[in-house]
């Protein structure tokens, strides 16, 4: 029985060391502790005010992991296609999810989506801003990490945010 046990300790030590190594950053979709591992180095990336687009990049957010992103960008391409501010735009027609809330990055590459929960949240919110699309921050993938992170409006904050703009 103890042979059981040493061998369940090395295999999740096995597992911690392996995650190190490439660059693992933490438990959870909503933490991305940057300055773990080193100083996160995101890409800079000039924001042109687009009609239709609205700006919500100076609400209270919290920073989440794009959700997806392998079916739409292959890892050697994610530092091309995130940044440091992405879109945010509705899909109401979409075959999954009528709540789904896709991340576009540069050019208006789709690089996945907010997960299930949160869109279920944020999707009435934005469709009675009735926006063509929704600008937020974000993160870039990193020498450690080819996640993407986007900084999503924190509900009371896109609730206020709502009620300043439709009255």
């Amino acid at each position: 029985m103890e042979w059981l046990i040493g061998l369940v300790v090395l295999c999740f030590a096995g597992v911690a060391v392996s995650r190190f190594v490439q660059g693992w950053r933490g438990i959870g979709d909503g933490v991305f502790p940057g300055e773990a591992y080193g100083e996160v180095k995101v890409a800079t990336q000039e924001v042109v005010d687009e009609p239709g687009i609205v700006d919500l990049r100076e609400l209270d957010s919290v920073r989440m992991r794009v959700k997806g992103t392998a079916a739409y960008v292959p890892d050697r391409q994610r530092r091309q296609v995130g940044g440091s501010a992405y879109t945010l735009v509705r899909e109401p027609n979409n075959a999954h999810d009528p709540n789904a809330v896709a991340v576009l990055g540069r050019e208006g590459r789709k690089v996945g989506y907010v997960s299930a929960a949160r869109a279920a949240i944020l999707a009435p919110l934005l469709d009675q801003l009735g926006a063509d699309g929704y600008r937020v921050a974000g993160a870039d993938a990193t020498e450690y990490s080819v996640k993407l992170w986007v900084d999503i409006p924190k509900v009371d904050a896109m609730r206020t945010f709502v009620k300043s703009m439709i009255g």
